[in-house]
């Protein structure tokens, strides 16, 4: 096949495009892949933040940093495992509402103010971690220099977090928006 053969092939083809039917059944079944990455994300955190709280006590000496720490780092994780278990249960029920529409604005407002707590609840993780990582450190100036690099990660986690979610949220409003013209 040619360049410009495949190129036409390219510009003829049409989106697929669901029926409003199609978009229901595939919500009831909870089957459109943007839940299903939602939830295949949900269910990877929740596994890595458990086994980290399983072995960070003994694996990162958490007998020998401040008490304080500890509890901090414990009280974060757990609060993000509990947000991706209760993400994870909300995007099992998302058919709330008299029809599809309502039930997928419904969603949309549900998984924007869950966006919203999941980069808010990660920031807040990833700031528990370094501060359990560096409580116990004398700090040089090399040592201050990695701490800094190490606190830029913050907002570059919250931007990608935050695009994610915009993406997700975006495709949900499409998928919306193509329910209302039809």
């Amino acid at each position: 096949m040619e360049l410009d053969e495949l190129k036409s092939d390219w510009k003829n083809l049409t989106p697929d495009t669901k029926t409003g039917d199609a978009l229901f059944q595939m919500i009831q079944r909870n089957s459109h892949p943007v839940l299903k990455g939602i939830r295949r994300q949900l269910v990877i955190e929740t596994a890595l933040f458990t086994v980290f709280l399983l072995v960070y006590y003994s694996g990162f000496n958490g007998d020998q940093k401040p008490l304080y720490t500890n509890v901090l780092l414990v009280t974060a994780m757990l609060l993000v495992i509990g947000h991706n278990i209760l993400g994870y249960l909300a995007a099992q029920n998302i058919v709330a509402g008299s029809d599809l529409k309502v039930s997928l604005e419904n969603y949309l407002v549900k998984v924007r103010r869950y966006a919203i707590v999941s980069v808010s609840s990660r920031a807040a993780a990833f700031i528990c971690l370094i501060l359990f990582f560096s409580s116990t450190v004398t700090f040089s100036s090399g040592k201050l220099l990695v701490l800094l690099g190490m606190l830029l990660v913050i907002p570059v986690q919250v931007f990608f977090l935050s695009r994610i979610w915009k993406k997700r949220i975006g495709n949900l409003k499409a998928m919306l928006k193509q329910l209302v013209e039809k």
